[in-house]
């Protein structure tokens, strides 16, 4: 019963180790369960937003994390304290005297798991075997790279969601007669200009989005906030631009028309699953962020 109990333990702190490295530190990093969690908080939000139009949340995202951060955080406990429930309460010493029934349950153990994880039992509970010595400071070593995964995460993902809402406000600015009128007629320099710094713009964000995976379940209140809704203002940019008489223009809208299409690409392969149309994925996109599309997708 103990070498189950042990191997159990060591199965779900893996799991909780190996989804941290696949979404926090892997060049392309989601974890499956920072996936199906961020996915499932998402879509109740979704849910509760259809109900209470009144009173829609943004909260989507960050619970998403927090859900994801503390399942970490209860698999490493839980997988410690399975780990060390067969040595209580002989294969630990503690400052002060022990209860040897009162010390011998899950609940004792989960208590030891918490101080180990959370360094601040060291001094107070001692592992009396060889094995345990070298189990507790790798107990510790795994709740020092949770904390500074999570906070990597964070930091991780809120600039990437500032260069979307950056994006997102440009574009909105930019949808007005003479904008189009300029694409059309104006200097194409200015024109080529504008036409290449939005196209920059997304694929940052279809960069961004490939990479933090969980940044796509950030939902905007704010609709000229929102790259959702004001996505198809690129898309008339680039059909605008396309009918100029100026090659250096039509370029830049020929540039613009792949970064599109490499960010519906990427929302479709990783969130959608639409497997349709530029068009179709972006209206999706829009519907999926319960955003109306500022506009219509030409």
């Amino acid at each position: 019963m103990a070498w189950l109990l042990n191997v159990l333990g060591a199965v779900l702190a893996i799991v909780a180790l190996r989804d941290i490295f696949h979404t926090v530190w892997y060049p392309r990093g989601y974890g499956f369960l920072a996936h199906v969690l961020c996915r499932w908080v998402w879509r109740l939000t979704r849910v509760w937003n259809r109900h209470r139009p009144d009173r829609t949340t943004e909260l989507g995202g960050p619970l998403g994390l927090l859900v994801t951060v503390s399942t970490w955080t209860l698999l490493i406990v839980v997988g410690f304290a399975l780990i060390y429930l067969p040595h209580l309460p002989e294969g630990f010493f503690s400052s002060s005297p022990l209860d040897a029934e009162a010390s011998s349950g899950f609940d004792a153990a989960l208590y030891v798991s918490l101080m180990y994880v959370s360094t601040l039992g060291l001094g107070d509970i001692a592992p009396a075997y060889d094995l345990l010595r070298l189990i507790v400071p790798l107990q510790a070593l795994a709740g020092f790279v949770l904390l500074t995964s999570a906070i990597s995460w964070m930091l991780q993902v809120y600039p990437t969601l500032s260069t979307r809402r950056g994006l997102a406000l440009q574009l909105s600015l930019l949808d007005t007669p003479e904008t189009y009128q300029m694409l059309r007629t104006g200097l194409p320099e200015i024109a080529s200009r504008t036409l290449d710094t939005v196209a920059q713009g997304i694929a940052d964000c279809a960069t961004d989005m490939s990479v933090y995976g969980e940044s796509y379940f950030f939902r905007e209140r704010d609709q000229s906030r929102a790259l959702p809704a004001q996505i198809a203002v690129a898309v008339r940019l680039e059909q605008e631009a396309a009918r100029s008489t100026s090659p250096e223009v039509r370029r830049s809208a020929s540039t613009l028309h792949v970064a599109i299409d490499e960010l519906a690409a990427t929302v479709d392969r990783d969130f959608l699953h639409v497997d349709g149309s530029t068009q179709e994925v972006l209206e999706a996109f829009a519907r999926d962020h319960q955003q109306p599309l500022s506009g219509k997708v030409p």
